[in-house]
């Protein structure tokens, strides 16, 4: 027996008397390839409306609306931004795209966490755009390195550790190359990068460089935002370094930001 759709009951668009305006409401965890730098990467993506007046959003929309754009590449899409505010009578609406990228410096790949995330207001026109990005490398305890050789015996400690930045784009630009050279400008100043394949001579290279550049996670953090003050495609920015403690059971972090909006 076939159901008439168009008389079942469409709970969502039942009238809400709250009088509570819900910024957010969607779906996360939605896996989505598209294209970037070229080739075709897996994205982990959200995409969220805003809602008053009614019990609830039809999420499906918003899928179908991330399928739409399956295989396109990964860019500032106003026009993205402006479809899934229509999905729903014209609500504010939000989206983020998740994935990874290899970047290849001058001797290590670097392994980055990337999350591109779009905001649009409907009511004032207003569009922004919000870059993250994730870079490990590893860190020498300055504070180990001077008992150590004020003792003259034993091994300074060294943990992984990671500068997350986000950052507000104040105009459009080529998104992977702008990724590409903040990488590298994150990596000079942290200096310690992770090698996947490292033979002997490499390691002791390393070891000693590593020996040269000892770093407190708040001497990171103020060199980073010292040098994120010169990137002029930003108009906002926050900082967070965090290096994992070898010695501890807690983990050392530090947070710097410029503070528009962002904290």
């Amino acid at each position: 027996m076939r159901t008439p759709v168009k008389y079942l009951p469409d709970y969502a668009n039942l009238p809400d008397d709250s009088g509570i305006r819900l910024h957010k409401v969607g779906i996360r965890g939605v896996y989505i390839k598209r294209e970037w730098n070229d080739d075709f990467v897996v994205t982990r993506q959200s995409a969220y409306v805003s809602l008053y007046g009614k019990k609830g959003i039809n999420m499906s929309r918003l899928a179908e609306k991330l399928l739409d754009w399956e295989f396109e590449p990964i860019d500032l899409d106003d026009t993205l931004l402006e479809e899934l505010s229509l999905t729903h009578e014209g609500s504010d609406s939000y989206w983020k795209c998740r994935w990874k990228d290899i970047i290849d410096l001058s001797g290590p790949r670097m392994i980055v966490d990337l999350v591109l995330e779009g905001r649009y207001i409907y009511s004032q026109n207003i569009k922004q755009w919000y870059l993250s990005m994730t870079v490990p490398y590893a860190s020498v305890c300055p504070c180990s390195m001077e008992m150590v050789k004020t003792v003259g015996r034993g091994v300074p400690h060294m943990q992984r550790s990671k500068a997350m930045l986000t950052v507000r784009l104040s105009q459009r630009v080529d998104l992977p190359e702008i990724v590409s050279d903040a990488v590298t400008d994150i990596a000079d100043v942290v200096q310690l990068l992770p090698w996947m394949v490292m033979k002997r001579k490499d390691e002791l290279t390393w070891c000693q460089k590593a020996a040269e550049c000892p770093m407190f996670v708040e001497d990171v953090a103020r060199k980073l935002a010292q040098m994120v003050e010169e990137w002029q495609w930003i108009d906002d920015w926050v900082i967070v370094v965090e290096h994992e403690e070898s010695i501890h059971e807690h983990n050392a972090v530090a947070v710097v930001w410029r503070g528009v909006e962002l904290r």
